[in-house]
């Protein structure tokens, strides 16, 4: 389990934690579903808002998924030339949904 934890809002997207909003020159976040990559030597937002509910769940709902191993509800977040930090979503549940009291 990982021993950081992050959660979703359904409006502005995946809460990047304070510790994690710079980056050199790109950043990698992973999800169950997509990997997403941005480029430049700037911070993160404090949400990222590609990041959605659709990116969690059980990976034999997606027909696709890019990061299985990630699934039901969790995500990395890799700046470039470091390790991948591991964040569990508190705030899904195990269908990939939003849940208010987690």
């Amino acid at each position: 389990m990982p021993k950081h934890t992050t959660h979703l809002d359904p409006d502005r997207g995946l809460w990047i934690p304070p510790g994690l909003r710079e980056y050199g020159q790109q950043v990698v976040i992973r999800t169950p579903r997509a990997t997403h990559q941005i480029f430049g030597s700037d911070c993160l937002d404090s949400y990222h808002g590609l990041v959605h509910e659709t990116d969690f769940g059980s990976a034999d709902e997606h027909n696709d998924p890019k990061n299985a191993r990630l699934a039901p509800d969790k995500v990395t977040i890799k700046p470039a030339g470091e390790e991948a930090v591991e964040l569990q979503v508190e705030n899904v549940n195990a269908a990939g949904e939003v849940v208010a009291d987690a």
